[in-house]
């Protein structure tokens, strides 16, 4: 009798246990693969260079003196230009159960490029009608982060959140009412600041894994200083023209890690 009713037990709860048992081991059972170790691999993605418009303060004549620029004038709003980006990822995880966490840094090149009006520039440096364009580019960028997610098995949601660097270079040309080009105006600048991402990674394999990653990049506002260098019919003499600019980068990237 006793027997009987072990074995009608049991065969009534196998079902209850097949049936939770998948969600069971995905949440609670310990992950397949481990997190821990260092890695590098490839990223490859698209990039957007958001340059918003700036403002147009002020100028230095060749005398040294300072003046408004009618005081101040709003330049044109940049336009977002979106690119291909690649580069290379190195980074480092601790795993202590489900939760992994680490450091990881990135590097990449990209040929970004926003333009927008600036035409007081012109008028107020050379003459009134000179239709004149800025323009940056960004050309490499690196961000160094702080990681952490949560192993499901093979998938590893995770954030993160550091700094960024980014090699922006800037030019200004135009050209006067007669059709005739104006002096230029172009240099490189290194410019630091924050970013936060988030993305989902899957081995795929003991030692290899894919993943992919959403980064938004902020390098803030700075006053940027554009000199020319004047010859007649211009006024001779070197000429500095100052105006705010604000710079941020988005990226979408699939990656490819090896796990060492």
């Amino acid at each position: 009798m006793a027997l009987g009713l072990a074995a009608l037990l049991s065969v009534c709860a196998a079902p209850a246990q097949a049936a939770t048992s998948p969600w069971r081991d995905f949440f609670t059972a310990p992950p397949a693969y481990s997190w821990n170790g260092a890695y590098a691999g490839l990223q490859l993605g698209r990039s957007v260079l958001d340059s918003p418009g700036g403002q147009e303060s002020a100028f230095q004549t060749p005398a040294g003196a300072y003046q408004s620029v009618f005081p101040t004038i709003p330049m044109g709003t940049g336009d977002d230009d979106a690119n291909i980006s690649g580069g290379v990822t190195v980074g480092y995880n601790r795993q202590y159960g489900r939760i992994v966490y680490g450091l990881e840094g990135t590097g990449g090149s990209a040929a970004n490029q926003t333009n927008q009006g600036c035409d007081a520039f012109g008028s107020a440096a050379f003459l009134p009608g000179t239709v004149a364009d800025c323009s940056t580019e960004l050309r490499y960028f690196a961000t160094m982060d702080a990681r952490v997610g949560y192993a499901f098995g093979r998938l590893l949601p995770y954030v993160k959140g550091g700094g960024a660097w980014g090699d922006f270079h800037h030019d200004v040309s135009g050209t006067l009412a007669t059709g005739a080009a104006a002096p230029q105006s172009s240099f490189n600048e290194n410019r630091w600041g924050y970013n936060v991402a988030g993305g989902l990674e899957y081995r795929v394999a003991a030692g290899w894994s894919v993943k992919f990653e959403y980064d938004y990049m902020d390098f803030g506002t700075r006053t940027l200083a554009y000199s020319f260098v004047n010859t007649p019919p211009f006024i001779a003499g070197t000429f500095t023209a100052y105006a705010t600019d604000t710079e941020r980068v988005t990226t979408l990237r699939l990656g490819v890690d090896y796990h060492f």
